[in-house]
């Protein structure tokens, strides 16, 4: 969600007032809550070299070679812990 409360500004109190509009009018939504949470759990285990393979298909776990999740952990774990973790969008697939 983007709230410009203050058109045209771009410093700290333009940033507060938008975090504290995501927190005001981002509707609870219980799954996408659970999902957050398990894409923050997935992030943590790829800095630190794991993987819960349960969680992925037979083709994401192709992808998630030993290697993949070796690279994932070696370029990750030096950022340090994300300052934030949010979900910008959604989409549907059909079919």
């Amino acid at each position: 969600m983007f709230c410009n409360v203050y058109p045209g500004a771009a410093g700290p109190e333009s940033q507060i007032a938008e975090r504290i509009a995501t927190v005001i009018f981002e509707p609870v939504d219980a799954e996408a809550t659970k999902a957050l949470d398990r894409a923050r759990r997935v992030f943590a285990d790829l800095e630190k070299g794991r993987i819960d393979r349960a969680l992925f298909s037979r083709d994401a776990n192709a992808y998630f070679s030993e290697q993949a999740v070796s690279d994932f952990a070696s370029s990750l774990a030096p950022l340090g812990a994300p300052a934030e973790f949010v979900q910008l969008r959604q989409g549907l697939r059909g079919g």
